[in-house]
């Protein structure tokens, strides 16, 4: 293959060799300019001065006097004369986005030399047409028209805003261009114009001999000018990179531009008769591969590649071929799907600042300032999401990992929502350098880049980081910190860390990185713009989707799609055009072939096929292979899980039996309950210890809220019959426990949050101070209950086998005498009288009525009370302790869902033919409680029942394992 900067290279060289140095080579852009070096020098046999090789860019800079301004000091003096004209006063940081829109339409402006105050005059009557714009076509005045029509009759608020701020727009052009004229500074468009009007005025003065502009196809108003002035009084020369194929076949978009050129009284000349067709090669090897996702895209890449190389070796593979990138995002996916063979990568294409993991950092980082606040002692609170999120980023953790680990176990198994400095574990320098508060929002420059620079002396020492890669990344941020600083300072900007913040990301997220490698040599990973000029013998495209190639028509502009039209500003239509070309220039030198697209719908671009791809399949003559990837996901039904009662499970099992006096676990009527409802839940929970992770629980789940009010009631009699030195509560006691109450309630919470030795006050936020409330609502109506049933000894509050609470079960398990550990923890227990209550306290909705002692322990019975079940055991547990005392053993139940009612009972309530009488001892029920519990441990302990599935799906909703499960 021969590219194009070969072939002129060649023609070059034979007409030019004797005068070389008085040439300027002029491209599009600046890689070209490298490529046509290289070749240029391959021809050259001798040492001579080579010529001078420039981009446009580069080109009409050396025409004017006007240096170039960078975008973000362009917007900053935008905004100063947009605030000065603008009836409506708006920040700069809501400016920012108007700016970068503004100052586009500025360039274009200029680049396609609009009259820009008849541009930005009102012109909604015919008169102002008919008088100022007679040059106008019909047509032109037929658009304008058509567009401020809109704005006749009941203008709404958007129309009128829009309206003020076209009234205002000729005045900011001229005004700002007037202000850089001053500093003898520009943007790029008006250094365009300046060159311009220096040619229309006579008075153009260059310092080139001989020009020779290469490559052109869209050239704007201003560089069709200075190239056509260049070519009538200086000779210069142009050659076009343009195909027959596209170039004389007009339904083909590609060709548009070349096609104007050709009618155009100075241009047309330079077209000659014979271009070449070199796109009609029918020896193309052309595959259009179809994938089902953006991932699939990046693998099918490197399967290709690998084929290559297998057929044509490494270093001619290598230097003959391109992966384009429509979309950047899919670069780091094709990096890491690149065969093991590829050893020279050299990407050239602008990658979002706002896709590396630094930025993600510095999001988090940002985050902690913006939702920190003070606690009614004045310490700073952090919050948790934030916190975690540093702490976990690779950067941070590949930094203190330890003391990173520390901290992250402390927050999630405390359930810290909020922390203070003094709750985190902190090195020297690292933490303290990043939890502390700016105090004005101009501080944040500084913070960042010490956190950057902190990482880069530390972090980046290490052969885990790609040490080029992450460099670059903290090179281009510590820049872009240090010029957005010097402006904020320069510009005397005052805002507060709000808007700052929201500036910051939005010139963060709009910066590219620019990767620049040494494309000589090596693969080459471009983007779409970058190929202009450039040809490889193997071409990979991706994302051949509409929206991604050709790009999505979305223009951001202040000058609507009609009058850009009527204007002749460039539109969607001349973008696709462009696009177009791109396409079928990387194809028309190809040998190898490669188009790949995305068949599924998806967050970007995806699903429908390029128009491109419709046009090479139905009007090229080439025969095109046609493949699509399948990945079909086929739903088998999950495999039935059950887990045999080998030698190592029954080993497991074992920790809860009775064995002499070695301590041993022991099972809970929770753990029964689990059993019950699926045996393999309880397998996971109780038998191999698969414990679900620590989270953070912003939101009170029911497991919270019932620890609460369990912790609630608990401290609140401790605490009152310390203070009283007696367990009796009498009637007249109640009026000092609800005082008591609220002080406990604030005890619980730091109970359920680990920090009871903390001299700190719990900080109720949010959620919280209605949970608080609630609980306190909760208590209270347990108050009058108790006050209602007043006077009663407390006998107990959370007892546990430490109180001699449990039992021993005994079981055979294959003919071996064995005893199962079973215990409780009971809410509380009081006694009155000859009567013990045995009470639970339930926030959810449960009941009290049972159908049987039997249906307790059934696990298909539709009505199984799991309640009842665990009160009674608990009733159990209470008499296997004091097995002579004479008094009725009563099981009861606070539940929330009858609790608030006028009849409450907390009594069971146990079915007896029609009728549900109430159980005020639990005595006559003990044998058969007994019996059920030996039966249903004899099946967990034995050796017959695997631990299987539960059949009842409801059960699976809410359950922790239902993913191992499949359900």
């Amino acid at each position: 293959m021969t590219s194009f900067l070969q072939d002129l290279t060649q023609q070059i060289y034979q007409k030019h060799k004797e005068n070389l140095s008085d040439l300027t080579l002029v491209f599009p852009n600046r890689r070209a300019c490298l490529f046509f070096r290289k070749y240029l020098a391959d021809h050259i046999e001798k040492p001579v001065w080579s010529p001078s090789v420039l981009s446009i860019e580069d080109f009409v800079n050396q025409l004017s006097s006007l240096q170039n301004l960078d975008k973000l000091s362009l917007i900053f003096k935008l905004y100063e004369i947009y605030k000065k004209l603008n009836p409506i006063d708006e920040r700069f940081d809501r400016f920012f986005f108007w700016g970068e829109m503004l100052l586009k339409d500025f360039e274009d402006i200029d680049k396609y030399l609009v009259n820009a105050q008849n541009l930005f005059i009102n012109v909604s009557r015919q008169k102002e047409l008919d008088d100022t714009f007679d040059y106008l076509t019909e047509e032109q005045r037929k658009i304008i028209l058509e567009f401020w029509s809109n704005f006749e009759e009941n203008p709404s608020e958007q129309k009128k805003h829009f309206k003020r701020i076209w009234d205002i727009l000729y005045a900011v052009y001229s005004q700002f261009k007037e202000n850089l004229r001053v500093s003898n500074q520009a943007y790029s468009g008006m250094i365009f114009r300046d060159v311009v009007e220096q040619i229309q005025s006579d008075q153009f003065n260059h310092p080139f001999q001989q020009v020779i502009f290469a490559g052109f196809n869209a050239l704007t108003k201003a560089e069709e000018i200075i190239i056509e002035w260049f070519i009538t009084n200086t000779k210069a020369e142009i050659y076009w990179d343009v195909d027959t194929y596209y170039l004389k076949d007009k339904r083909q978009e590609a060709g548009l531009f070349f096609r104007e050129y050709q009618n155009h009284k100075t241009l047309g000349k330079s077209f000659q008769n014979d271009f070449p067709s070199y796109f009609n090669d029918t020896s193309k090897n052309i595959n259009i591969i179809g994938v089902p996702n953006e991932a699939a895209q990046a693998k099918v890449v490197g399967d290709q590649l690998q084929d290559l190389i297998e057929k044509h070796g490494n270093q001619q593979t290598f230097e003959n071929t391109v992966v384009v990138l429509p979309e950047e995002h899919l670069l780091f996916p094709v990096l890491h799907s690149l065969p093991e063979d590829v050893s020279k990568i050299n990407v050239t294409m602008g990658f979002p600042l706002k896709d590396t993991p630094l930025y993600s950092l510095f999001e988090h980082l940002l985050g902690l300032q913006q939702t920190l606040r003070l606690n009614s002692d004045g310490q700073i609170l952090y919050n948790h999401n934030h916190v975690l999120s540093i702490l976990k980023h690779p950067y941070i953790h590949h930094l203190e990992p330890a003391l990173a680990r520390t901290n992250i176990d402390l927050i999630e198994k405390e359930n810290r929502i909020y922390l203070t400095i003094d709750d985190l574990q902190t090195d020297d320098k690292l933490f303290p350098m990043i939890f502390h508060q700016l105090k004005d929002p101009r501080d944040i420059f500084d913070y960042l880049t010490a956190i950057l620079l902190f990482i880069r002396e530390n972090g980046m020492n290490d052969e885990k980081y790609n040490r080029i890669l992450e460099q670059e990344y903290v090179y281009h941020f510590y820049t872009q910190l240090n010029r957005l600083k010097e402006i904020v300072f320069e510009q005397d900007i005052a805002m507060g860390l709000e808007a700052f913040l929201r500036l910051f990301r939005q010139i963060i997220q709009s910066l590219r990185l620019p990767f620049t490698g040494e494309p000589l040599n090596g693969l080459q990973i471009m983007g779409v713009l970058e190929t202009r000029n450039l040809d490889f013998e193997n071409v990979f495209i991706l994302s051949l989707n509409e929206g991604a190639f050709p790009a999505s028509g979305k223009q951001r502009s202040f000058v609507p799609y009609n009058l850009r039209k009527a204007y002749d500003l460039p539109t969607y239509d001349q973008q696709d055009a462009i696009y177009a070309y791109l396409f079928y220039r990387l194809l028309q030198r190809a040998k190898n072939v490669r188009l790949i697209y995305n068949t599924e719908n998806g967050l970007s671009a995806g699903g429908e096929m390029s128009r491109f791809l419709q046009q090479l399949i139905y009007e090229s003559k080439h025969d095109i292979h046609r493949s699509t990837f399948d990945s079909e996901i086929k739903f088998g039904e999950p495999k039935k899980i059950s887990i045999e009662k080998s030698s190592e499970v029954l080993r497991q099992l074992d920790r809860y039996l009775q064995k002499g006096t070695e301590e041993n676990k022991q099972l809970t009527p929770s753990a029964l309950n689990t059993y019950l409802d699926c045996r393999l839940k309880f397998y996971f929970r109780y038998v191999v210890d698969l414990y679900e992770p620590d989270e953070i629980e912003e939101e009170i789940d029911p497991r919270v809220f019932g620890n609460l009010l369990h912790h609630t009631m608990e401290l609140l009699y401790q605490e009152f019959t310390e203070r009283k030195g007696t367990m009796s509560i009498d009637p007249m006691d109640f009026e000092a426990l609800r005082k008591l109450s609220a002080e406990v309630v604030e005890k619980a919470f730091k109970k359920q949050y680990g920090l009871e030795d903390s001299e700190k006050a719990f900080t109720f936020e949010g959620r919280n101070i209605i949970v608080r409330e609630i609980i306190k609502k909760f208590a209270g109506k347990i108050l009058e209950w108790d006050q209602l049933y007043a006077p009663f000894e407390i006998v107990g509050l959370e007892t546990d086998r430490r109180d001699g609470y449990s039992i021993q079960i005994p079981i055979r398990r294959s003919d071996v005498a064995e005893s199962v550990s079973l215990r409780g923890i009971i809410d509380r227990i009081d006694k009155k009288d000859d009567v013990v209550r045995v009470i639970d306290y339930k926030t959810g909705r449960d009941e009290k009525k049972v159908e049987s002692i039997a249906s307790l322990f059934d696990r298909d019975h539709d009505k199984r009370n799991k309640a009842a079940m665990q009160t009674f055991i608990y009733g159990l547990l209470y008499k296997t302790k004091y097995p002579n005392e004479n008094v009725k053993v009563l099981p009861g139940i606070f539940n929330s869902k009858e609790m608030f009612g006028d009849d409450f009972d907390l009594r069971l309530f146990m079915r007896e033919e029609k009728h549900y009488h109430a159980v005020d001892d639990i005595i006559p029920y003990l044998e058969e409680i007994h019996e059920h519990l030996t039966k249903l441990l004899t099946e967990v302990f034995g050796t017959d029942q695997p631990f299987d599935q539960t059949e009842d799906l409801k059960k699976c909703r809410n359950c922790p394992y239902r993913d191992i499960c499949h359900r």
